[in-house]
């Protein structure tokens, strides 16, 4: 058996060792330390595969999931992990929270945090990888801006939810590449100068400077995907020369977008909650709308909408868009006002060129001429929406769906 063992490949080794390494959890009678006994070869090729130890999913269901990652966490970034980067992914079920309120489970998952760190930091620099879910921030909100207060030059990726910090976090992060701040209150942003994917989720800061937030979006020239959720006012007032792909989600308030420019921008989101923020979007003169080939629309949460309202921006921002190709929509009630437009008075839209409607795994190619009438009357059977009827009639059901 032993000699069976020895001879595998290393590759078919690896292949192994990492799917082991997915079932690593207490409710599993063996370690992945375990690999390193079954014979020196084995023992050789483990220990020096970086990515089994320097790889760590961490999913704390209950107190028993604390106990074992702890020490285990603190033990293989000694033995194994040398120099390597550090990819750390903590998350916690919302069924979990009551682990923060056992105080043994905390102070282990609190030394746990200490130890990703390390000495003055010395650890943190070794992370690639940092994403923290809303459960466990909060559980460890105590120290979690203490330990996201040391310079992390080799991070690519930084996710965190609901993280309330009065200081401002991560001196260095030269590397950055991804940043996703979701419900966070902090004294500012981070570096974004290195940045590619931002995604800011009702984020807040907590300073008298109100300009800081907004310098520090002005920075993130290198930015291609970009995606602000929020009800309050921001400022997008910069050049973003890269920017391909841009979501804006609840409100887009009047001079938002004012000082913005995407010149290369072709892919836009918006599920926003009334006609106005389409108008804002419209009004901007930084963003090429006839070059924007993709768009997704709808609305945002479950407040109340003023389909009249909402309808006229709608209209508005739809014959900017002449050159759309693919046109998702995500609630049937948008649906229903959109299909109703484009067989009344924006009948004349999307009549050069082929686009393509798509509502929940439902997609046709909208007809033109003669044709469109009848690809939307089917498109509108295949997805539920309003049947062809007046625009009063048409409220009239939407107010009801």
């Amino acid at each position: 058996m032993e000699n069976g063992a020895q001879d595998l490949p290393v590759d078919i080794l690896y292949i192994v060792f990492e799917s082991y390494a997915e079932l690593d959890r207490p409710a599993v009678p063996q370690s992945l330390e375990t690999l390193l006994l079954v014979c020196r070869t084995w023992h050789d090729v483990a220990s020096h595969h970086t990515r089994l130890w320097s790889t760590f999913h961490l999913d704390f269901q209950t107190k028993e999931d604390a106990v074992y990652w702890a020490p285990c966490v603190s033990r293989r970034l000694v033995l194994y992990t040398a120099n390597a980067l550090l990819d750390i992914k903590l998350t916690m079920p919302p069924t979990a929270k009551h682990i923060s309120s056992d105080t043994e489970a905390l102070k282990l998952l609190e030394s746990m945090l200490i130890a990703f760190v390390g000495k003055a930091g010395v650890t943190a620099k070794r992370w690639r990888t940092f994403d923290v879910d809303e459960t466990s921030a909060s559980a460890l909100s105590c120290i979690m801006a203490g330990c996201l207060s040391f310079p992390t030059p080799n991070l690519q990726e930084l996710r965190i939810d609901w993280l309330r910090c009065r200081r401002m976090l991560l001196p260095n992060t030269s590397a950055l590449k991804t940043l996703s701040l979701s419900k966070c209150t902090l004294a500012g942003l981070p570096n974004l100068a290195s940045v590619t994917s931002l995604q800011l989720n009702y984020f807040y800061v907590n300073t008298m400077r109100e300009s800081v937030e907004d310098q520090a979006l002005a920075s993130a020239l290198n930015v291609k995907m970009m995606k602000i959720e929020t009800w309050k006012p921001f400022n997008l007032a910069a050049k973003y020369p890269n920017l391909l792909s841009l979501e804006l989600c609840d409100s887009v308030h009047a001079g938002s977008l004012a000082g913005f420019c995407a010149p290369v921008l072709c892919d836009l989101t918006l599920l926003v909650k009334a006609g106005r923020d389409y108008l804002s979007v419209v009004s901007c003169t930084g963003i090429r709308l006839k070059n924007v080939k993709k768009v997704r629309i709808g609305l945002h949460g479950q407040t109340s909408t003023n389909f009249p309202d909402y309808l006229e921006g709608l209209r508005q921002f739809l014959k900017e868009v002449v050159n759309l190709e693919t046109l998702i929509i995500e609630q049937p009630e948008v649906a229903s006002l959109v299909l109703k437009l484009l067989t009344d008075d924006c009948e004349h839209l999307f009549q050069s060129h082929p686009v393509r409607l798509v509502l929940k795994g439902h997609s046709t190619e909208l007809g033109r001429g003669e044709e469109r009438l009848p690809s939307i009357n089917e498109f509108r059977k295949q997805t539920k929406c309003v049947p062809d009827c007046s625009w009063d009639d048409l409220f009239l059901q939407l107010s009801f769906m």
